[in-house]
């Protein structure tokens, strides 16, 4: 499944237009963010990971813990290199055992 060049969310109030740019051919692009309500510390850190097609090849999501959008968002980065050393370490193993990746 192909993504649009554009996709659009409508609120009450205005609508909003964003550009998605995939990845280049063979590579993949993975798109994090961290959700935290005004007021509340627990809130949540995701990732989603999509090749040059826009199909999802992998993603991560998790609840956290912070104090700020700052640290959420920081919080989020941190959990994306996590996930990407993890797939890495993943690959690695299966190379070394013959296996395809």
């Amino acid at each position: 499944m192909e993504l649009p060049s554009e996709q659009s969310t409508t609120g009450p109030t205005r609508e909003l237009t964003q550009l998605v740019e995939p990845p280049r051919e063979r590579q993949r692009k993975l798109n994090i963010d961290g959700s935290l309500v005004e007021g509340e510390r627990e809130g949540s850190v995701a990732g989603i990971c999509r090749d040059s097609l826009g199909r999802i090849v992998g993603g991560f999501a998790e609840r956290a813990v912070a104090s700020s959008a700052l640290e959420i968002e920081t919080l989020a980065l941190r959990a994306a290199l996590v996930y990407l050393q993890d797939r890495t370490e993943l690959r690695r193993r299966q190379h070394e055992q013959g296996e395809d990746f």
